[in-house]
């Protein structure tokens, strides 16, 4: 009897951490959390969309908003401890919430829509915080700018660490400028650019065929996937 009301309970706690579950109107699933040195850490999906979220054990009823940079490949979070650049964020009492947003690439709007669900969703579980900051790295940094821009009332202070602040047009650009310089001053290293479409849409399978493509134009040199 006790065994099976010990198994029951095993089943019922496992199947709470996948079960969706709603915060809101928010939907919630995969759902993991754990504490590590007084952070409690959760991390899990929401709308479908990878999240993480880390709250010291002290906390100052303080919110860091952080925004990831570029990334053509998916972010994924675990139950591991917080990163290094977390640390000082920690240690001073704040909690930190982080989307990995539902598109990759130069994901702006989604990675709004992500991040204000996200901060919702900690409001509900956590209550609302006292003070919300937002900070953002690369293109998190012109997402922090497009934040505190956009949505001043909900943010008191905002961070762009190395932001990606130029137009997008120019930062793409940008890019042109410097293959057409290593193109002259090394040429025959990499293939000639074709025409490209006006209305082309990178898709992940395009973007896997384009890095295969640099792979073998370039061996022994791994194409950048995060900025």
């Amino acid at each position: 009897m006790l065994v099976g009301l010990l198994l029951a309970s095993t089943l019922s706690v496992a199947q709470a951490r996948n079960a969706p579950a709603a915060y809101a109107g928010l939907h919630v699933h995969d759902v993991q959390r754990t504490t590590r040195a007084g952070i409690a850490i959760e991390t899990g999906r929401l709308g479908g969309v990878a999240y993480r979220i880390d709250v010291p054990q002290d906390w100052n009823q303080r919110l860091v908003v952080f925004y990831h940079g570029y990334s053509l490949d998916p972010v994924h979070y675990d139950l591991d401890a917080p990163q290094a650049w977390l640390a000082p964020m920690l240690a001073r009492g704040y909690a930190v919430i982080q989307s990995a947003y539902a598109q990759t690439g130069w994901a702006l709007q989604s990675a709004m829509a992500d991040t204000a669900q996200l901060r919702a969703y900690f409001s509900a579980r956590h209550g609302a915080p006292r003070q919300t900051l937002v900070a953002g790295d690369s293109m998190g940094g012109a997402l922090t700018a497009l934040t505190i821009e956009s949505d001043p009332g909900n943010y008191q202070g905002a961070l762009a660490l190395c932001g990606a602040l130029a137009p997008s047009w120019e930062l793409g650009q940008r890019q042109f400028r410097m293959l057409a310089a290593f193109a002259y001053y090394f040429p025959g290293i990499l293939p000639t650019l074709g025409p490209v479409p006006v209305d082309y849409a990178p898709t992940p399978e395009t973007r896997k065929a384009h890095r295969r493509h640099l792979r073998r134009a370039t061996p022994g040199v791994s194409p950048t996937s995060r900025a």
